[in-house]
């Protein structure tokens, strides 16, 4: 019974630890298991839970939310605020600690409204937050534990990392907005302030949540790599052994025992050739898609594990085991807290948070999922690239960073060409902060990713053609400078673009 017990509250769990075992089968264990397990994910993972633990027990995230409320003066600022708490509250704090701490806060706070406005808005709340807290997470790299493990894993720089997200983010914002704006227009009503924030629920001990922050921003310098997560993991063990060790207790060690079952099963189908090399074709330009689809049957944080083995493209699992969150109640595990809540808080409305849960996911997934596309042909138009690439050529990711040095290119020619045509253009005063700074030449790879040999462009920038003074006509002569310029950029790009579609160049062109 207690077994039966165990498979139910610890689904995914049970299903990687008997993934490990089978595939223990036909890969025997070896000393190689040990480079399996990703020891920085699994140290900073338990660093953070145990922070937030802490915090939470503290009561810590209960005052933030009663300081917010306290400027709260009706239904609509109201439900912004609730779900607003788990939208940025997941950034920082994960999705689950923030379902956890926040939808039973909800509960407390809508209990004082009366009946008609609670029962209105007590189900659409809870499923707004649920996906509010899934789509805020995705932001930061410790929003929840795919991003962390992707962010170790792929050696992003955290602006990197966020500015590859924040177009999805915008989005979600605007579109939790209207959500709110829509279901409070049926159930408008003036709140009064002192009803919402009056509690009587107990201060934590201000030291203990000091140590906490302090420890919260160690785990944050260890994330982006400013110092050593060993670091970070044996202050955190310490300082909870000693000042509140209770709080270990409250830690999720089955999500720190499922991603070692998983890097157990995803190293060793890695050394099955059959299937390895299977999966990496049936992968190759569908990333996105494979990711948001495994998601819905395995939650996201197993298909992040499961497909990050098989694929290069980082970036692409990213997205997809993000925006993968939404769409089943098991997508995201996060969600399964929500419905769990509800259905004890209030189980005869389980059907219709179920319903409203699904069709509101299945709607954010539509459109986020268009932004993606639109995004996607923007870039394939924007540059001409190619989605599927030949065997040998760049990488997807590869070309992303040529990007800054195709338009310092641009920007170089430019102070190149005005040079060229008129050594004092523009004021020389300006151009003597960079003095000693232009000197050589910038050598700009002009790459495709059609498998064709590199051709190589220099641009020579001499300072003090840019600074000499002689000969400042600047009026006689701007507007033939200024159309030279233009043309000059023109057919540079005009040739760019007629190479990159195999075409010949006339000779004219070529300059």
């Amino acid at each position: 019974m207690k077994l039966k017990q165990f498979i139910q509250q610890e689904t995914v769990l049970t299903a990687a630890a008997v993934l490990a075992v089978v595939s223990a089968f036909f890969v025997p264990p070896d000393a190689q298991y040990l480079g399996y397990i990703d020891l920085r994910t699994l140290a900073i993972l338990f660093s953070l839970m145990t922070v937030m633990a802490g915090l939470r027990r503290q009561g810590f995230f209960d005052g933030l939310g009663r300081a917010l409320l306290s400027r709260t003066h009706s239904t609509f600022q109201l439900t912004l605020v609730l779900v607003g708490l788990c939208f940025f509250g997941s950034m920082f704090i994960t999705n689950d600690v923030s379902l956890l701490t926040f939808v039973p806060f909800t509960f407390v706070v809508l209990s004082r409204l009366g009946t008609d406005v609670r029962c209105s808005l007590l189900i659409p709340v809870v499923c707004m937050q649920t996906i509010a807290a899934n789509l805020g997470s995705m932001l930061t790299p410790i929003g929840n534990p795919q991003n962390l493990y992707f962010y170790g894993k792929s050696g992003m720089n955290i602006g990197g990392f966020v500015l590859l997200i924040l177009p999805y983010t915008l989005v979600s914002l605007l579109l939790l907005l209207a959500w709110a704006a829509l279901v409070c227009r049926k159930a408008s009503a003036a709140l009064s302030v002192d009803e919402l924030v009056s509690s009587s629920a107990s201060q934590g001990d201000q030291r203990i949540i000091l140590l906490y922050l302090v420890l919260f921003a160690v785990c944050l310098l260890s994330v982006i790599r400013v110092l050593p997560y060993g670091i970070a993991f044996a202050a955190v063990l310490v300082c909870a052994l000693f000042a509140d060790p209770r709080t270990l207790r409250a830690v999720d060690y089955s999500l720190l025992l499922t991603f070692v079952a998983f890097f157990i099963f995803i190293g060793n189908l890695g050394r099955i050739p059959a299937f390895s090399g299977w999966l990496q074709e049936f992968l190759t330009g569908r990333e996105v898609l494979v990711a948001v689809l495994a998601s819905q049957v395995t939650s996201n944080v197993p298909a992040a594990l499961l497909l990050s083995g098989f694929t290069a493209e980082t970036q692409a699992l990213i997205i997809g085991t993000n925006l993968g969150g939404l769409g089943t109640l098991i997508a995201s595990m996060a969600s399964l807290i929500s419905y769990r809540q509800i259905a004890r808080e209030l189980p005869q409305g389980k059907k219709q948070y179920f319903g409203l849960f699904t069709l509101s996911n299945l709607i954010f997934l539509a459109l986020l999922l268009g932004v993606w596309f639109l995004l996607r042909c923007a870039w394939q138009m924007t540059y001409g690239f190619s989605i599927k690439l030949k065997k040998g050529a760049l990488s997807r990711t590869d070309v992303r960073a040529e990007l800054p040095l195709l338009l310092s290119y641009d920007f170089l020619l430019a102070f190149r060409l005005l040079a060229d045509i008129h050594p004092a253009l523009g004021s020389g005063g300006c151009f003597q902060l960079l003095q000693g700074q232009l000197d050589g030449g910038v050598a700009a790879a002009r790459r495709r990713v059609d498998g064709i040999k590199l051709a190589q462009a220099l641009v020579q920038i001499d300072r003090h053609a840019l600074v000499h003074p002689k000969g400042a006509h600047t009026a006689g002569c701007m507007t033939h400078i200024g159309l030279h310029l233009i043309f000059q950029l023109l057919r540079s790009y005009s040739v760019m673009a007629q190479t990159r579609a195999g075409r010949p160049v006339a000779p004219s062109m070529r300059g």
